[in-house]
This record gives C-alpha cells, sequence and structure tokens, in this order.
C-alpha cells in the first residue's frame, strides 16, 4: 500500500524549478484506505478524503473536501438502502443539512429474489421522489418465449423509459 505518493511539477517558464507534491495515505487495519490528503492539502496537514467502512469492507461515511459528507447505509444482503449526500459539517462540528439529498433504494421482498424496484430521492425540505423504477418480468411462458424470465423489462428514469421487448442468445434484440 502506498502511504506516500510524490509528483514534480516543472512550469515551462521556470524549467529550473521543481515543485514537489505530495499526497498522503492512511489505511486502516484491514487495509482500507481511510484518511488521505492531496497536494492543496498535505502541506496544511488537513485530510481532503475520509472514509469509514463497514464489516464488510463497504464505505459507510466518505468526508470529502470538495463534495462534502456522504452516508450509505446497506441491508443484510450488502444492498444499498438508504444514503445522504451534501451533508457539510461547520466549523461547530455540526452537520449542515440543508442541501442533503437523501436516496432510497427498495427491493423485492424476502420471497423473491431480491432485484431492485425503485429508487426515491429527497432534497432537504422536499417531498420524495421515484426517480427510476424498474419492472422485471415474470416466469412464464411468453417470457420464456422471448427469452425474458428474470429480465429488466422497463426501466423509467428521468430520461425516459429503456423497454425490452426480447432477448436474443447473443444479447438484447
Amino acid at each position: 500500500l502506498a502511504v506516500r505518493t510524490l509528483e514534480w511539477c516543472r512550469h515551462p517558464d521556470t524549467p529550473q524549478t521543481t515543485e514537489i507534491r505530495p499526497t498522503r495515505c492512511q489505511y486502516d487495519a484491514r487495509g482500507f484506505l481511510s484518511h488521505s490528503a492531496d497536494p492543496r492539502l498535505a502541506a496544511t496537514g488537513l485530510n481532503n478524503f475520509a472514509c469509514d467502512y463497514d464489516l464488510g469492507g463497504k464505505a459507510l461515511r466518505t468526508c470529502s473536501a470538495d463534495a462534502g459528507t456522504s452516508l450509505m447505509l446497506s441491508d443484510a444482503a450488502g444492498r444499498a438502502v438508504l444514503g445522504m449526500s451534501g451533508l457539510v459539517e461547520t466549523a461547530s462540528g455540526s452537520m449542515d443539512m440543508s442541501r442533503a439529498v437523501t436516496t432510497r433504494r427498495q427491493y423485492e421482498g424476502s420471497s423473491l429474489p431480491g432485484r431492485l424496484l425503485s429508487i426515491a430521492e429527497q432534497v432537504s425540505g422536499r417531498p420524495e421522489r421515484v426517480t427510476e423504477r424498474l419492472l422485471w418480468s415474470e416466469s412464464g411462458a411468453e417470457a420464456g418465449a422471448n427469452n425474458l424470465a428474470g429480465a429488466c423489462i422497463r426501466h423509467y428514469d428521468p430520461s425516459g423509459c429503456v423497454e425490452t421487448g426480447s432477448i436474443a442468445l447473443s444479447g438484447l434484440a
């Protein structure tokens, strides 16, 4: 694991002057990147990226100097269920959620394969809106004749709908 990467920068106007730009990385006991400081912030001793992971190695919380703080919670199957982005830590240490976006994913029940059904987003202070919806084919004779058994047949998103009528053995038809 690289703990420091050095890059040398020269400007065309002063080729004899070389500026060293270090990137520092820290890892946790499992080898996951926990903190990183790029050349902008390395000299100040501040991190521009920090991440906390769950026991399975998925990112739970990421803090970025540029993008703010994001949270992601997964279910027991490891599927993303609830996420929040756009959280900003104030100088007092509290979280400013005025620009937060909450994303909620809904999956099929436990008696089914657990496929994604919908994605809903809520901007802070506004009602939740479903931004994506997926419809899955049943396992009947008609679906089998078109090689659609268990396949996503309609995917609605803000740009429209992608509909699959049949699947050839070589791919989508």
